[in-house]
Order: structure tokens, then C-alpha cells, then sequence
């Protein structure tokens, strides 16, 4: 018998010989660790192990034919509360939750197993509650399961995490189910994954597999096959569906091959972005579509084809358009584009980065007739009852992390009126010229309308 008080732990420890004419020796402990918090109660049983230098000390024989070294365990360990508050200090992050719970059984020669249980867990806004997860090894197989009753991250409420993993050999198969299970309504995403560990590459196939992103259901209907090396990546017909929506990759990433990435998209719907963005922002509606294409082979080359239809911002309806973009990490990047409704051009862009360290940009963006009306959600705290019209022709000039920016807004048939002053402003034609350190407003005539309260 050991005692070490410090630690509160109780310590037994038996050699013998066993009936194989082995040495062995054989220890159980309990108690708690780090005493002063009670962190943790440790309890280990059945903690047996073979040495051959231990045998010739018991036996004083130096034969060893026939010996075969080991170490099996069986421990269990039980987490107090005051656990997180420790875990807090060392990662930094503000965690709280309920026991912990681990066990372990330990035999390389047959089956080792380990076991993790968490009632619940609160970290950086974010909780999960019942957690638990396996781990078991049965010679070179091995299989690892996680479940989470409930979780919610970034305020999203999610029923249910599963997580399986069978590996044997050089192989595997990866099985994640986010949702209920009962009801297929209520599955965020399925994924069902085989995989291939080479010694020069790590292949994966994606099986048909299901996807709930931002309120959508997408499919995976193609067996879509990724390798992973050191010098590329490869995707071979990745295909990813939603309603009228297509997402295709294809095509190879390589610093040692003239190779390339394609990834086409086909009508994706722009109003996916409001689902995701503060209610505050401007409301967007339209149809996107692209063809880009990427190569990392003798620097970063990149180019964008990209359609949108029926683009709309709130009330503001600016049409139809194309925008072109083109980067490459030894020449720079250029972009020019724009939109029109049935009538007139609502967006011109036209602009270039250089190539250089300090990125350097000269860019110029025109937006035309934009409904005043946009802006009064963002000043209906000091102003309401905003309309008429107004042009932006803004100038975008200098180092990209720093640019200045200069241009003009011109405004016409524009109202609006302070909330404070119970006053209306009315602005025919008017201008406001801006430099990078001040704001000119030219000659304009302003109509006040006085109103009794």
C-alpha cells in the first residue's frame, strides 16, 4: 500500500505470479485529484502489467521464451463542476458545465475502449447539452461515435448531432447526421463519406448525401470524389443540387502542374444572404450565376463570369447585368460590370488592384436613381418621410488597406423631415461634392415647409 496524501490518492500495488508463469503486477487506486477544488475523483482497477525484467526479479531465472509484455486497465474518472473553471483559465475561453464523466478500458491485445459523458456545456453564448462520445480499437480497427441531444450555436437551435466514424486498415467510411432522426423535416444535413488513407494521398468519395443550409435542402447526387496530397487537390464531378440551383466543382489545385479549379454555379437565389444578415440590412432579391476558374500553379490566377438577374435591394430594381472579374498575383486584378433595369443603368463598376506588396486600387462605381427611401431605415430615429432620388459617382483611389475617397451625390425631387424640428426639407436639384477630408455642397435651393404639431 502507497499513500500520497498531497494528492489524496490511495494507491495498491500486488506483484504475483500468474498461472503462465508470468510476472505481473497489479495496482487500484481511488480518491480525488487536486484536492483543494476537488476537481476530479480518479478509480482505477484491474491495472495489470508484464515486464520481462520484472519476471527475472521474481523468478531469477533469465529465461523468457514464451513472453509476451502487456498492459491492460480499467479507470474511471468523475469531473466536479470546478473543472471548467480551470479549463477556462488555460484555454481563455468562459466555460461552464456539469460532471464529466471518463472511462477507460485498456488491452492493446484485444479491445481497448474509451468513454466520455458531459450533461451539458455553456461556452462563449453557445450550449450543448448530453454529450457523449466512444472510442473503440479492436486490433487496426477502429470506430468513434459522438452524440449531442441539443445544441445551439450562433442562437440556431440544433436536435440532435451524430457523428460515426469506422476505420480498418488504410479505410474508412464517415457518417454525420445533423438533425432528428425521427423525422426527416427536422434533419439539417446527412453525410455519408468513404475514405482512402495512401501514402501519397488522402482520397475521400462522397455517397449521395443530403444538406440543410439556410432554410434549403441541397442533395449531393453524384459520387463525388476529392483527393487531398501534398502538392494538389483534386475533385472529380462534385454535384450539388437544390431546386433549380446547381453548384458543379471539378478540375485540379497544383503548385507542381499547369492545372485548374471550375466551379459552376447556376441560379442561386441572392435572397439566401437576407437569412443570414441582421434584419437592419437592406433586403436583397435576384437570381446569381458564375463560371469561375482557379489555377495556383506559378502564383494565384483566378477569373469570374458572373450573371445576375432581377437584382433588387428593397424597393430599388436594378435589373440585369454581368460582372467580370480577373486576378492574377503577378500581373494584379481588374473588374468592370454593369446593371440596367428596362429603361436606363442603375450600376456601372470599373476598377483594377496592382500586383504589388501594398496592393494598390483605382476603382469607380456609379449608382443611378437609387430611391431615397433606401436610406430612412437607417435614420428613422432623427428623419422620416425621405424621398426623390439620388446618384452616386464615387471614386475608390490608393493603398487598398487605406484608399481615399472622392466623388459627388447628386440629389433630386428630394424630401425629408426631421423628427425634432417637425420640419420638412424639400431639395429640387441639388449636390454634395466629396473630397478625402471635407464635403462641398454646391449651390442648392432648399424649400422649407414649415409643420404645425
Amino acid at each position: 500500500n502507497l499513500s500520497i496524501p498531497a494528492q489524496n490518492v490511495r494507491l495498491e500495488i500486488k506483484p504475483y505470479k500468474n498461472e503462465k508463469d508470468m510476472s505481473e503486477i497489479q495496482m487500484s487506486a481511488d480518491g480525488s485529484l487536486l484536492n483543494s477544488r476537488n476537481y476530479a475523483t480518479l478509480n482505477i482497477n484491474n491495472l495489470s502489467v508484464l515486464l520481462p525484467m520484472y519476471f527475472k526479479f521474481l523468478t531469477g531465472s533469465d529465461s523468457t521464451r514464451n513472453f509476451k509484455s502487456d498492459l491492460y486497465a480499467t479507470i474511471n474518472m468523475t469531473f466536479n463542476k470546478e473543472i471548467w473553471k480551470l479549463i477556462s483559465i488555460v484555454t481563455g475561453n468562459q466555460l461552464n458545465g456539469d460532471h464529466l464523466t471518463l472511462s477507460c478500458e485498456f488491452n492493446p491485445s484485444n479491445k481497448s475502449t474509451l468513454n466520455l459523458s458531459i450533461e451539458s456545456i455553456d461556452f462563449n453564448n453557445n450550449k450543448i447539452k448530453e454529450l457523449t462520445a466512444s472510442l473503440e480499437a479492436v486490433n487496426k480497427s477502429l470506430k468513434a461515435t459522438t452524440s449531442i441531444q441539443k445544441a445551439i450555436f450562433n442562437n440556431n437551435l440544433i436536435e440532435g448531432i451524430n457523428i460515426v466514424l469506422n476505420h480498418s486498415g488504410r479505410e474508412g467510411n464517415l457518417n454525420v447526421l445533423l438533425g432528428d432522426p425521427s423525422s426527416v423535416e427536422k434533419i439539417y444535413a446527412f453525410i455519408d463519406a468513404d475514405y482512402i488513407l495512401k501514402e501519397e494521398a488522402f482520397n475521400i468519395r462522397l455517397k449521395p448525401s443530403n444538406l440543410h443550409l439556410i432554410k434549403r435542402k441541397w442533395q449531393i447526387n453524384t459520387d463525388g470524389y476529392i483527393s487531398f496530397s501534398e502538392k494538389s487537390i483534386s475533385v472529380e464531378d462534385l454535384f450539388i443540387v437544390s431546386d433549380t440551383t446547381s453548384i458543379r466543382v471539378s478540375g485540379m489545385l497544383s503548385n507542381a502542374l499547369d492545372s485548374s479549379l471550375t466551379v459552376i454555379i447556376n441560379k442561386v437565389p441572392l435572397g439566401l444572404v437576407n437569412l443570414i444578415v441582421p434584419d437592419t440590412l437592406a433586403r436583397i432579391h435576384g437570381i446569381l450565376s458564375s463560371n469561375t476558374t482557379l489555377t495556383i500553379y506559378n502564383g494565384i490566377k483566378a477569373s469570374s463570369s458572373i450573371k445576375i438577374s432581377a437584382l433588387k435591394v428593397d424597393e430599388y430594381v436594378m435589373g440585369d447585368g454581368e460582372l467580370m472579374i480577373r486576378y492574377s498575383s503577378t500581373e494584379g486584378g481588374e473588374f468592370s460590370g454593369s446593371l440596367s433595369d428596362n429603361t436606363r443603368k442603375t450600376l456601372m463598376l470599373d476598377g483594377s488592384i496592382s500586383p504589388d506588396t501594398s496592393p494598390v486600387i483605382n476603382a469607380s462605381i456609379a449608382l443611378l436613381r437609387v430611391p431615397a427611401t433606401l436610406i430612412e431605415k437607417y435614420t428613422k430615429d432623427i428623419a422620416s418621410r425621405i424621398n426623390g432620388y439620388i446618384d452616386f459617382d464615387v471614386k475608390i483611389n490608393g493603398e487598398l488597406k487605406k484608399p481615399s475617397v472622392s466623388g459627388k451625390l447628386t440629389l433630386s425631387d428630394f424630401s425629408i423631415r426631421l423628427n425634432s424640428l417637425g420640419e420638412t426639407y424639400k431639395i429640387p436639384v441639388g449636390s454634395v461634392l466629396i473630397t478625402e477630408d471635407a464635403y462641398k455642397i454646391e449651390p442648392t435651393t432648399v424649400i422649407l415647409s414649415l409643420i404645425h404639431i
